[in-house]
């Protein structure tokens, strides 16, 4: 049974769009279903989750009921925003392993009141697709007093006199932050993320501004502007054909995708590589800093980035220079970027963070998709290569190396059946990043391992002997290098993400040991 879409309610309010739906599909398993919204124009797509808000199934007739609500910033969807055109909009549903696009959408128009005189869009139906139709002559009319040297003229005094009213109230902002403090003054919603009261202070004086006049005081976007300010003239350079730049503001060296690429491009004579690679917040920058980047990107031909790079969207690059992601995971295992959309921390959808990429590399067909989505980026923009740093692993002369390196370093891994447990970090970024350990369930893993190896071997057989258990091994003890034992067939390996600081010490050993330990590639 192909699912079938109806909409329950759909409102536009200039251009902000309110859609209700239920869905219905047959399935004899129960998954967690996962929703997104697909909008499209004439040149590009743009991909949203879409919010589920109930979820259940008749396992009588083994159909499953999805209801759904989401919010949306039409003039925020596409990149090119002065885009006047049909809007067509579909869905698509994951349930399991099925992913499924093009869903039937029934048409019930008839049963909602309408009410778009004043909409910067009117919703169509046409052979069981959506789509919103332009009210031409109000965009053109928005676009062209964007473009007015007039009302440019006055939002941009309007800005400046904000901000200097900001800034001059700056003493009073602060006096209402310590009244804050006291509890006699209303809180900003994020006035206890400092661990002081004077950095709570300051972010309530923030939250002042930023509701004023639509900034913060802040270094980094400081050196953001006098950057913006350079870029006026540098970007008037000539771009250098051949030059290829490797950007990352978390490493000052290559590695992963850029170290393979790196290795293939040098040994091209006509390729000029640069390499502006630190390990530095942009709030650290220095004069020198901020030239360098400029220059670099406003000259080179090709920029390649193998992680977020957010200061590079704070550009409108040259028309002629392209700018590749070249992410640094190998598949798709969680969400990111705008897959986060109204979860904790998440994005904003009219940021532009990640949605400057001209093009974005991939692994496989299969995680496409949610790659398009989370980069905000339009689906002919991710092309699907495969990811430099695993090539290697097709090559069985590294392959036996690695294995004999290894082994050598830790013996005791031998004839084990190794489990690597590598998650990702929780947290905003490299400043907070942290991971729950006591959200891995240890004694649940090993528990079910146990039962594997009960049903694989001689059912018969008494517990101890197939764990091992008369091996001798003491609980909390703090194992280094050869000072290992192993009470089963397996080993655990746990790899914390880089950004992590604080590294696993000890762990409670619980029928089997964890071996903590950082495998280097080369």
């Amino acid at each position: 049974m192909k699912p079938i879409l109806q909409i329950n309610d759909l409102n536009i309010i200039d251009n902000k769009l309110s859609i209700s739906i239920t869905i219905k599909f047959k399935h004899s398993d129960i998954y967690n279903p996962r929703l997104v919204i697909i909008f499209s124009n004439a040149v590009e797509n743009r991909r949203l989750p879409f919010k589920i808000t109930n979820f259940n199934k008749d396992n009588f007739s083994d159909c499953c009921f999805i209801s759904a609500i989401g919010n949306f910033e039409i003039n925020n969807l596409f990149w090119n925003k002065d885009f006047i055109g049909d809007i067509n909009v579909n869905f698509c549903l994951t349930y399991g392993n099925e992913i499924i696009e093009n869903l039937l959408i029934m048409d019930n128009t008839q049963n909602i009141a309408f009410n778009f005189d004043k909409s910067h869009y009117i919703p169509k139906f046409k052979r069981n697709n959506l789509y919103l139709e332009p009210n031409k002559e109000i965009l053109e009319n928005s676009i062209n007093n964007k473009m007015n040297a007039k009302y440019r003229l006055l939002n941009g005094l309007n800005n400046f006199f904000l901000i200097l009213i900001s800034i001059i109230s700056f003493l009073f902002f602060f006096i209402d932050g310590y009244l804050a403090s006291k509890d006699l003054s209303v809180k900003s919603p994020n006035f206890h993320d400092k661990n002081t009261t004077f950095g709570s202070i300051l972010m309530h004086i923030n939250w002042k501004t930023l509701n004023l006049a639509g900034f913060i005081y802040s270094k980094r976007l400081f050196k953001i502007r006098i950057m913006g300010f350079f870029y006026k003239f540098f970007k008037h350079k000539k771009i250098i054909e051949n030059r290829v730049l490797f950007l990352s503001e978390r490493k000052n060296h290559l590695s992963g995708n850029f170290e393979f690429v790196y290795d293939i491009l040098k040994e091209d004579d006509e390729i000029e590589i640069v390499k502006f690679l630190l390990n530095k917040k942009i709030k650290d920058f220095n004069i020198f800093d901020m030239l360098h980047f400029v220059n670099f990107i406003s000259t080179s031909k090709v920029i390649l980035l193998d992680d977020f790079y957010p200061n590079i969207h704070n550009f409108e690059l040259k028309n002629e220079i392209k700018l590749i992601q070249m992410w640094h995971a190998a598949g798709a295992f969680k969400t990111f970027g705008f897959s986060r959309l109204g979860k904790v921390g998440s994005v904003d959808q009219s940021s532009s963070n990640h949605r400057s990429y001209d093009y974005a590399i991939v692994s496989s067909n299969e995680v496409k998709k949610f790659y398009s989505e989370g980069f905000g980026i339009s689906d002919e923009k991710v092309l699907v290569t495969g990811i430099p740093r695993t090539d290697i692993f097709f090559d069985e002369n590294y392959k036996i190396k690695v294995s004999n390196m290894i082994y050598d370093e830790f013996p005791m891994l031998k004839n084990k059946k190794i489990i690597l447990f590598s998650p990702t970090f929780r947290g905003d970024g490299k400043d907070d990043a942290y991971y729950p350990m006591e959200k891995f369930n240890i004694e649940k893993l090993f528990d079910s391992l146990n039962v594997n190896i009960n049903q694989d071997n001689n059912k018969d057989h008494d517990y101890n002997e197939v764990c091992g258990q008369n091996e001798v091994y003491e609980h909390n003890e703090v194992y280094q290098n050869s000072n290992i034992r192993f009470n089963s067939d397996y080993a655990l390996i746990i790899k914390q993400h880089p950004f992590i600081e604080k590294k696993l010490k000890s762990l409670k050993i619980i029928r089997i040991l964890f071996l903590i330990f950082l495998i280097l590639m080369k």
